[in-house]
């Protein structure tokens, strides 16, 4: 038997090995308002107004997005 297909017969075993072995990855889970790292205003700040370009120290946000959890599919831009 030629060493080539020796070779290759050991080389798609090990293949078929590492491939069945492997670990299973976790699905990913939903974002929760804890893994989000916006900062929040406290009832009674001040919150001020800034025109232009400017560094500010500490920042409040009084608003943030729409978390409404929707599935997206592919053809949801088509009109019916």
């Amino acid at each position: 038997m030629p060493t080539w297909l020796i070779q290759l017969a050991v080389g798609v075993a090990l293949t078929a090995l590492s491939v069945l072995l492997k670990p299973k990855p976790e699905p990913p889970k939903a974002a929760t308002f804890d893994d989000l790292d916006i900062p929040r205003v406290d009832e009674g700040t001040e919150i001020g107004i800034v025109f232009g370009t400017m560094w500010i120290e500490s920042p409040s946000v009084a608003w943030y997005g729409d978390f409404d959890a929707r599935p997206v599919y592919p053809d949801s831009n088509k009109k019916k």
